[in-house]
């Protein structure tokens, strides 16, 4: 028994001097990685921090980028970046060729230039300064890439490509990569001419109203305000020439309230917040979604288009004292009681129906308005009857123009057959 009690305890021994060795390698491994990486030459603390068109100071013992005092957190979880770049070999020499240097950085008195990355290795030139030396090292980004990749180098360019984007985010130093960290309610927006647009999230609403008898698109209202939400900072720049102010721009929710002002120069367009020396650049497409119309966000069918039983229900179309009685089958096959319509007939009837149906997007109206006529001259339309109610409808132009009298709506779309016309007129 005492042979057996020893013998475990040998073997227990064993087994932890083997752990402890194995943890020893991997903490070894994990240092020796970090040495190797460019995070060991940050000087701290920073006081004076430059990335492109950022330059942050230190003003009574705290970092300011112009009258923005930034959270030093900010500088912390930026400048841990450096640990993804690994400094394989210092060179006797500046690389040879023509380079081109693609991003700089400068910490304290230290300058970090980056060049673009080898293709055939993946591997980048990086350049430090300090005064008027300057040391030159071969690196690679160890940064994770989930991309698809062939081999190494191609792994490494992806690397270094995210990390590079990664850098030049000055909006990560400011703490400001999304322009909106909140559930936004409610969104307004006043133009400098004075009309004004509000679009009710919370309440699914907007001002102006959704005329009468017209519903709103919940799907619609969703999608916006995700988007609202999403709009992200491309960059953040500091202007101080006279600007034209195109709109404000109000997002509430709860007692929350933000407010900003639309600027856009050179090609591309700004939001400056109130009380804020700078301006953060959004995309296009952040502006089109900023730029709405309000009519958009309204159902794109009449209510009670929505529950007519198409293929039980009696249908007709009228003019000129003519008048058809058809039927539809699912697949939109046409059925005419005394009359076979041609090629270009029954596309224009299909074409007709998924405007009423709004079969997909490009069949939303191009404008929808309330019909305010007290009378109708049937006569410049066609009618077109299904069970006890009619709608009216008629080609010009480009356009196709519906009306609905007794729910007092017109709604006007692109007529997707313009090219050919008015066909329905060949029928009567």
């Amino acid at each position: 028994m005492r042979n057996i009690f020893l013998l475990t305890v040998f073997i227990f021994g064993l087994s932890s001097i083997y752990w402890w060795e194995e943890v020893h390698k991997k903490e070894q491994a994990l240092m020796e990685d970090y040495q190797a990486s460019l995070y060991p030459r940050i000087g701290w603390p920073v006081e004076y921090l430059e990335v492109g068109h950022l330059v942050a100071q230190k003003k009574d013992n705290h970092l300011f980028y112009g009258t923005i005092e930034i959270d030093e957190k900010n500088i912390v979880s930026y400048l841990e970046l450096f640990k993804y770049i690994v400094l394989d070999e210092k060179l006797d020499k500046a690389p040879e060729g023509d380079l081109s240097w693609v991003l700089r950085i400068v910490i304290n008195k230290e300058s970090f230039e980056f060049s673009q990355a080898n293709n055939l290795t993946g591997e980048f030139y990086l350049k430090i300064s300090k005064g008027v030396t300057a040391e030159f090292y071969r690196a690679h980004s160890d940064k994770y890439f989930e991309g698809i990749y062939r081999n190494r180098a191609e792994k490494l360019m992806g690397s270094y490509g995210n990390l590079l984007r990664e850098l030049s985010k000055t909006e990560k130093i400011l703490g400001a990569e999304s322009l909106l960290t909140m559930d936004v309610e409610q969104f307004v927006r006043q133009l400098s001419k004075g009309s004004e647009a509000i679009i009710d999230f919370k309440r699914t609403s907007t001002f102006p109203e959704a005329i009468d008898n017209l519903n709103y698109d919940q799907n619609k209202f969703q999608q916006l305000k995700k988007a609202i939400e999403d709009i992200s900072i491309v960059d953040i720049v500091s202007d101080k020439n006279d600007r034209k102010m195109i709109a404000t721009l109000s997002f509430l929710s709860g007692k929350q309230h933000k407010v900003f002002k639309l600027y856009q120069w050179d090609g591309k367009s700004f939001l400056k917040e109130n009380n804020k020396d700078i301006f953060f650049q959004i995309t296009d497409t952040a502006v089109e979604s900023l730029f709405t119309p309000i009519k958009s966000l309204w159902g794109k069918k009449l209510p009670w288009i929505a529950k007519v039983d198409w293929f039980n229900t009696p249908l007709a179309l009228e003019h000129d004292k003519k008048n058809y009685g058809f039927k539809v089958d699912k697949r939109l096959n046409f059925y005419f009681d005394g009359v076979v319509p041609n090629t270009e007939q029954t596309q224009a009837l299909k074409e007709l129906y998924c405007y009423l149906l709004f079969c997909s997007e490009q069949y939303g109206y191009f404008n929808v308005t309330q019909y305010t006529k007290n009378k109708f001259d049937k006569k410049q339309w066609y009618e077109f009857k299904v069970g006890d109610r009619s709608l009216y409808f008629r080609v010009e132009n480009q356009y196709l123009n519906i009306v609905d009298p007794q729910s007092k709506i017109e709604m006007k779309y692109i007529w997707s057959m313009m090219q050919t016309g008015d066909v329905f007129k060949t029928l009567f």
